[in-house]
């Protein structure tokens, strides 16, 4: 879920400020990333950007992490699940 847009640090790459997707359905911790590295992670249904350190061992294969966020793929039954409260 997009929270706000942060000011543009060159004309090619603005970054924005998203929801944290993690099994947490308690966290609402602000990540940020570009437009592109954002629509990149739901393109597969059970991927999801998650804050630094939030994945869960449990659930949870840690795809890609950046300095910023984390890219996760998550098991069906809770992928599923998270993946409805997810906002465009």
């Amino acid at each position: 879920m997009r929270v706000q847009a942060l000011p543009e640090k060159d004309m090619h790459e603005s970054m924005d400020i998203y929801l944290c997707e993690c099994s947490d359905r308690r966290c609402a911790d602000p990540i940020g990333m570009t437009r592109p590295e954002y629509e990149a992670v739901p393109a597969v249904p059970v991927r999801f950007a998650i804050a630094l350190d939030h994945e869960n061992p449990e659930i949870d294969r840690v795809l890609i992490e950046k300095p910023r966020f984390a890219t996760v793929e998550s098991s069906m039954e809770r992928g599923k699940d998270r993946s409805r409260q997810r906002s465009p």
